[in-house]
């Protein structure tokens, strides 16, 4: 009894000295007055928990300051804000552990903030499908028990070959600019691995070399080393997440001389399911694929037969293998109409379709959600399906009647514009041989007609309009469209039937999303101009209207105006300071003036700005 109540008091009074000062000791009795602990040792070291990348990802709610040792790079981790932060990745531009150099050269910007998505599924029980509230996991579900008719499965894979990935970069100055090559290994934890067995490396190299001054693209390499990666096989009800996927590696990349760093995410994702999914009427299901301008895009127009599970061309994994390949066509929307019937169609042959509820109707509606499945046709001003106009319907990812599915929109026609540029596409063979494989659908027109230039030219839209000149002044949808011999982009009758393919809502990465040029005035609307526009005829080359800008924030630039049929842009690079900028219309047979008289074009920059042409 005696000891037990010396041990008791010994413990209270070690309690109340612990309570009272706050701080412990170990290896000493006189912990420093600024530590609450402190460790001292001639012998021992101090260990951290010692944790793979991905058990490091998958703590709950980590707070600012939290350390681990990541055991895949060896490595102190810490958490600093909303994200780990790995010294060692980013510690020089090879991405060693050794000494060196975090920052890029000076007046060189390299944006890598991208997300890299590997599809990978296998699901014999969807239906009902629910939009994510949580995470993505690995896990299985079944929503009712019961299998479906048809298994969805597609195994993803990463090869030893790789895959490339772009990288914009800037070069501010007047000077050639050298920059080392940027390496990085990662270990792929077995959970991720479809069948488990061994971890698999994966390597991400960009390529260093010599740039000169302005913008463009580095080509870079994301590919597993010594055998290939096959993905884990994720179901759609569990695996897309709120976060679009499971991740399963990431890459801390230097971005400036400052010392600034981006992330390079990989992920799992299932096929991406229509926004609709599980009606009966809309059960299809996509692919997403990085495209040339390294923006997250569907691999098929919505509505396509090859994402259609219940029809018998449904193949997941395909895409058009030709520019009239029928079963890459997909459904024709009416500009900024919901996805309510109206677009679906069928074909027998690649010229030949037609619309699956083939009734019309020239009733327009008065409200942006028809209560109908019926093509509404219209051949007089303003040439839309509804009245009042509503040019928010489709515009940016919170548009009220968006088609795409969760997490996509429709792109914007600068984004058409930038890949077009980007992927260097002018033709329709060139669409189709790009990495978004995109085919010559044609269009249904405003009489309800689903059979125009179906095999021969490419219409997609965009998800914003374009206020044309009139009386009264009136909606355009634009759009851009692909044709034997070039493409380019357009203002077109929101009444029409087009295709469309989404793009993720926050995109990834482009060549004017980082370092993007701050446009902090425009001096003169007015500067110069040169040549003459004329109704009726096609606006000949060397049109050209010159505007003088002051910028904050040196980078590249897209500026356009588009009104009265005739478009002019003009895109680069800018300095810091006040500088002209030339705009050249676009000549071609589709740029033609409809009305005579004094234009207004309103410049698509943050600065109130527009300048008047006259049309003879």
């Amino acid at each position: 009894m005696t000891n037990k109540h010396f041990v008791f008091s010994s413990f209270l009074l070690a309690f109340f000295s612990f309570k009272a000062i706050a701080q412990i000791g170990i290896g000493t009795t006189h912990p420093h007055p600024s530590a609450i602990l402190d460790i001292e040792s001639s012998n021992k070291g101090f260990l951290l928990p010692r944790l793979t990348e991905n058990q490091r990802n998958n703590i709950n709610s980590p707070i600012s300051g939290l350390m681990i040792f990541n055991t895949d790079d060896s490595c102190i981790n810490f958490y600093s804000v909303d994200q780990w932060v790995n010294p060692c990745a980013s510690g020089n531009s090879n991405g060693g552990a050794s000494g060196g150099s975090s920052n890029l050269p000076a007046n060189f910007i390299l944006q890598a903030n991208n997300t890299i998505y590997i599809s990978s599924v296998y699901d014999e029980n969807y239906f009902p499908y629910t939009p994510p509230v949580s995470v993505a996991t690995t896990n299985q579900l079944a929503p009712d028990g019961n299998p479906e008719a048809k298994i969805i499965d597609y195994q993803g894979v990463l090869t030893t070959t790789g895959l490339t990935i772009k990288f914009p970069y800037l070069v501010f100055g007047s000077s050639d600019i050298s920059m080392d090559t940027i390496q990085q290994t990662k270990t792929i934890d077995v959970a991720y691995i479809e069948g488990g067995g061994s971890s698999v490396n994966v390597e991400l190299e960009i390529p260093g070399g010599t740039f000169s001054p302005g913008s463009g693209f580095i080509n870079g390499t994301l590919k597993a080393i010594g055998s290939n990666l096959n993905a884990k096989k994720l179901d759609i009800n569990a695996g897309m997440g709120t976060d679009l996927g499971v991740l399963i590696s990431e890459f801390i990349i230097p971005s400036s001389s400052t010392g600034d760093t981006d992330t390079i995410q990989l992920k799992i994702v299932p096929s991406i399911p229509d926004r609709n999914f599980g009606n009966g009427t809309h059960d299809f299901v996509y692919m997403p694929v990085q495209a040339e301008d390294g923006n997250l895009w569907l691999t098929n127009n919505l509505g396509a037969e090859y994402a259609d599970i219940n029809s018998t061309g449904f193949a997941i994994g395909n895409k058009a293998t030709s520019s009239n390949d029928e079963k890459s066509y997909g459904s024709k929307f009416q500009w900024g109409r919901p996805a309510d019937g109206h677009e679906l169609m069928s074909y027998t042959s690649s010229t030949s379709g037609s619309r699956a509820n083939s009734g019309t109707t020239n009733t327009l509606s008065t409200t942006s959600t028809p209560v109908h499945n019926q093509f509404i046709t219209n051949r007089s001003f303003p040439y839309d399906w509804l009245t009042p106009q509503d040019n928010t319907l489709w515009d940016g990812k919170d548009a009220p009647n968006n088609p795409c599915p969760d997490g996509f929109r429709l792109p914007t026609n600068t984004e058409w514009s930038n890949y077009n540029n980007v992927s260097g596409v002018n033709t329709s063979a060139q669409a189709l041989s790009s990495k978004l494989a995109i085919s010559s659908a044609g269009y249904t027109n405003e009489n309800g007609d689903a059979n125009s230039s179906v095999g021969s030219i490419g219409f997609y839209w965009a998800g914003n309009s374009s206020v044309i000149d009139g009386a009264p002044p009136y909606n355009k949808a634009l759009s851009t469209f692909y044709d034997v011999g070039f493409s380019n982009g357009s203002a077109n009758n929101n009444v029409f039937g087009y295709s469309v393919r989404c793009i993720q809502n926050e995109t990834n990465i482009s060549s004017t999303s980082e370092g993007t040029a701050v446009i902090s005035s425009i001096n003169d609307c007015n500067v110069a101009s040169t040549g003459t526009l004329t109704v009726g005829q096609q606006a000949p080359a060397g049109v050209t209207q010159t505007i003088n800008v002051t910028t904050s924030k040196a980078g590249t630039y897209f500026i356009y105006a588009f009104n009265n049929g005739i478009q002019f842009f003009a895109n680069g690079i800018l300095n810091l300071g006040s500088q002209d900028v030339v705009l050249t219309a676009v000549s071609n047979a589709f740029m033609i003036p409809q009305t005579s008289g004094t234009t207004t074009f309103s410049l698509n920059v943050p600065s109130s700005c527009s300048f008047d042409r006259i049309v003879n």
